[in-house]
Order: structure tokens, then sequence, then C-alpha cells
């Protein structure tokens, strides 16, 4: 399983951390969870459970059926992060205030 991974570079406490690729072997919820870990540079399975912010099983399947430029977006909070799944594969993970 493996994904691209582009660093946004930003340390401050807002403002983008990662932009995360979804690999195509990968589920929706799989790359939240990993986009999260390399942000916070927590273990994944240190990370609090995903289904106390979002459904993964409706985040997976809304998620499954986009791609190739679809303009699809979510946004939730995770881990005191706020969490953006595109429908064209990425994850983006930015710090809150």
């Amino acid at each position: 399983m493996e994904s691209a991974l582009n660093q946004a570079g930003s340390t401050s406490t807002t403002g983008t951390l990662v932009r995360y690729d979804i690999a195509d072997d990968q589920s929706v919820t799989e790359a939240v969870i990993d986009a999260v870990a390399t942000a916070t540079g927590i273990s994944p399975i240190e990370l609090p459970p995903l289904y106390d912010s979002v459904d993964p099983d409706a985040l997976n399947t809304l998620f499954d059926r986009q791609r190739e430029g679809s303009a699809l977006e979510m946004g939730f909070f995770y881990s005191d992060y706020r969490i953006v799944v595109e429908g064209d594969g990425r994850v983006i993970v930015s710090a809150t205030e």
C-alpha cells in the first residue's frame, strides 16, 4: 500500500500540515488515519477512534465511488485537526486554532 505524501511544511498552529494522496488500494479511512499520524508524529494505533468524529463506513462509501476530478469534498474535525477529504483522492490535514 503505497501512497504519495506531500508535506506542506507548515508547523504553525494554523494552516495545512499534510496533503496526502490516497493510494488506489487504500480506503479513505485508512488514508485519514495515515495522514493524521504523519502530521502529528503519533502512531496510528495511538490515535483516538475515527468513529468518534465520523462514520467510517459512510465515509468510505461516499468516496469509494468518487475520484478522477470529482468536485465532492467533505470536512470534519478529528483529533484536534481539521480534515478535508477531496473527491479526487486527497486528504488535507490542517491545524485548528
